[in-house]
């Protein structure tokens, strides 16, 4: 019986071929009987999958979402494969199908969504749902019973949310709480959910597995106010748990302890079976509830528990609020000092997921036709805005910058996407190598076609037209105030001679999107053109969004100290490399048909658009930006200004805190032998080792030694400049002499 296969959870792959022979078979010509086998044993299905809750609030290892390797395929699935298992020299057998895929991809949602359990629910734990939720939740009661103003925000998203249930149990614990009860839970409380019924149909789903036995006041009263559950209908009960799942994982579960389900970048292990099983069951839950060839009108309950979880859980200062403190006139480029909040980097799971759902979004093929109406948003991208929004402004104001694995360049990604939804391309026959692999493909089941959004390089012109500006106004925000935050990070970034080029790509990515066309359009929109659209914008984002007197030339002043930054590391750079390193660099350019030279003049052409420069914006042959005299002199000289004794003037050190000027690794003197130095970046490291060897082979046998007068150091036979160099000598020679 399914029942005796979910409870020992031996086999998952009979397990999900039972149950998908019941969802597709039984159930639905099983009638009330089937309908209550299912509705007692959907609890047991969510422990498989996920694994059950422990006492820690994390979901414990053993379940499907955790398995590492694909678990072995039964004689009941390779039924589901092909009907020949003999394979033929022509016609190749394909593998057989994955019931625990077809299971969460296409039978369970369909059944839980069902109608026909309106009155199903089930005891979810609260403590273990994020902090900052808990919170929100308990401010809501207090605003529902008592009318009292809660004492955090609460979203739209969020009032929804909690009013689509009765919690008794959670008015029992935060009366308790405020009383001053304890109210962690009792070590050894079953955090495993049971099945409730209403008193409609109590009396006839009773069963042998259910507890019908009464329970005194005072042992219930004491229960629930030191464990309080939440009572959840059957798709709240599942997404709870596919959503609360990448925060609670079990620690062993590919993760570090200590990191939350986040890995340090050189501790991420492959993907794993359960991983990517995660990925197909919520790929293909946002597509059963946001599908391209219905339009819906209400905003699933599925993405309303998605941003209460993921999206709403960072506490964040309202920016009206923030403003009144400033008590100055607000511009963009106080846009950094108006983030105020407590970060939590999401983990891996949940930045990967969001990226599908952005994609989702952004690809819905109505969009490009609903330019033409008073607000051109799905209502699912409407609700996502505010939170969304936030999430971009607290990433880009926290998150590291320096590590490639960072939220802030996931995060950023998200953000071009959702800036440009225009880039979507519409292919018949597209498939997962025509696009980058972290862009989710999605189907329009109407036209059979394929949306996604291809690789946008940072050289690409812009694609955007004025049919675009009613949905640039739905989003002005979006274009402006992440802009500026930016900006001012982005000084934060790696200019040295290693990632002069790569940093450079990075800033370049997001300059491309505001073409001339784009920044006309955002001056309009700035002047009080489609007001009606700026106005409902606002009013989603409220009370986080800005004051509406702002200005585009308010960008300058972050914009040009960025350009002081990146001239600067760029003069260095050049005078480090001397005659013959920027000949190679210019060659390795002509041959790679892109060097740092072109993504610096590209870098120039987007500073200046952007800035709004006229005649006193230079080209790149003379940049030269309008500085202050003490920034002019600092950038003349290598180092910063020295006593006598070789420390730091009073000059030297304001020209070090200001930025101005850097100390130079290279005026460090060296220690030890010179000739043992360790590897430079433009040296090639096994041929350093046998120079060395050769070196002190030679100056072992003439006699030489460190402090004699002159020695054998043939170490610059490992710079690849000089190999290269000579290489082309010798072929030079090679070509006269034949």
């Amino acid at each position: 019986m399914i029942e005796d296969l979910l409870e020992r959870n031996i086999s998952p792959t009979e397990t999900a071929q039972a149950l998908v022979n019941f969802l597709t078979s039984e159930l639905p010509a099983g009638g009330h009987t089937a309908e209550l086998r299912f509705l007692r044993f959907f609890p047991s299905l969510c422990d498989c999958i996920f694994g059950k809750i422990k006492e820690d609030h994390r979901f414990n290892t053993g379940g499907w979402m955790t398995l590492s390797n694909k678990p072995g395929t039964s004689v009941l699935a390779s039924s589901l494969g092909s009907s020949s298992n003999t394979p033929t020299a022509l016609h190749r057998t394909p593998p057989p199908v994955d019931p625990i895929v077809v299971l969460l991809t296409q039978e369970l949602l369909p059944a839980i969504t069902s109608e026909q359990f309106p009155h199903a629910a089930y005891k979810f734990p609260f403590l273990v749902l994020p902090e900052q939720t808990q919170q929100a939740w308990l401010a809501y009661l207090e605003l529902s019973l008592l009318g009292a103003k809660p004492t955090v925000y609460l979203s739209e998203n969020q009032i929804t949310l909690f009013r689509s249930s009765q919690q008794d149990s959670l008015v029992l614990y935060r009366r308790n709480k405020l009383q001053g009860s304890d109210p962690s839970p009792r070590v050894g409380r079953t955090t495993a959910p049971m099945f409730a019924a209403t008193p409609t149909n109590r009396g006839r789903m009773t069963s042998p597995t259910m507890n019908t036995k009464p329970t005194s006041p005072a042992k219930t009263e004491g229960k629930e106010a030191t464990s309080p559950d939440i009572m959840l209908n059957t798709i709240q009960y599942y997404a709870f748990q596919m959503l609360l799942f990448p925060l609670a994982e079990p620690i062993g579960n590919n993760s570090v302890p200590g990191f939350r389900g986040r890995q340090p970048p050189m501790m991420v292990k492959k993907e794993s079976y359960g991983e990517s099983l995660y990925y197909q069951a919520f790929g293909s839950t946002l597509r059963y509830f946001l599908p391209y060839d219905k339009e819906h009108t209400t905003v699933p309950e599925f993405l309303r528990i998605l941003m209460a979880l993921w999206l709403e859980t960072q506490k964040i200062d309202p920016t009206a609020t923030l403003t009144r403190r400033m008590n100055k006139i607000w511009d963009l480029e106080d846009s950094w000092d108006l983030v105020r909040a407590t970060y939590n980097p999401p983990c891996s799971k949940v930045q990967k997921c969001l990226r599908t759902l952005v994609v989702r979004l952004i690809a819905d093929p109505a969009l490009p036709h609903s330019l033409d109406r008073s607000w051109c948003l799905s209502p699912t991208a409407t609700a996502l805005q505010q939170s969304f929004y936030n999430m971009i402004r607290t990433t880009f104001r926290h998150a590291s910058i320096h590590v490639p694995s960072s939220p802030f360049h996931s995060v950023l990604d998200l953000w071009l996407i959702w800036l440009e939804p225009w880039n979507v391309v519409d292919k018949p026959n597209a498939t997962k190598r025509d696009f980058s692999p972290r862009n989710a493909l999605n189907k329009n089941t109407k036209s059979g076609s394929t949306r996604a959004i291809p690789v946008i390089k940072y050289n690409q012109p812009s694609k955007y037209s004025s049919n675009w500006e009613p949905y640039v106004a739905a989003n002005l925000y979006f274009y402006l105030v992440p802009l500026a935050i930016f900006l001012r990070r982005a000084r934060e970034l790696d200019f040295s001679a290693n990632r002069f080029e790569a940093s450079l790509m990075v800033v370049a990515r997001i300059m491309r999107v505001y073409s001339p066309e784009l920044l006309r359009s955002l001056q309009r929109l700035l002047n009080g053109e489609l007001e009606l659209i700026i106005a409902k914008h606002q009013e989603n984002l409220e009370p986080f969004a800005p004051p509406r007197s702002i200005s585009l030339a308010s960008l300058r002043p972050d914009l040009q100290k960025l350009l002081e930054e990146v001239y600067m590391e760029r003069n260095k750079r050049s005078r480090e490399l001397g005659a013959l390193g920027r000949a190679f660099v210019k060659v390795e350019g002509m041959l790679s048909g892109n060097n740092d030279e072109k993504v610096f003049e590209l870098f120039l052409d987007q500073s200046r658009l952007l800035g709004q420069w006229g005649d006193d914006f230079p080209g790149a042959s003379t940049f030269n930006l309008v500085q202050s005299p003490s920034v002019t002199s600092a950038l003349t000289q290598d180092a910063p200004e020295r006593t006598s004794e070789g420390t730091l003037s009073m000059k030297g050190r304001e020209e070090v805190l200001n930025g101005w000027v850097k100390c130079n690794p290279t005026e460090i003197p060296l220690k030890g032998d010179p000739m043992r130095v360790a590897v430079k970046t433009y040296e090639l490291s096994f041929v350093v080792g046998l120079t060395l060897a050769l070196s002190d082979h030679l100056n072992e046998n003439f006699g030489f030694s460190e402090k004699s007068a002159f020695r054998f150091n043939l170490r610059f036979l490992a710079d690849y400049r000089n190999l290269l160099a000579t290489a082309i000598c010798c072929y030079i020679a090679f070509r006269r002499i034949c």
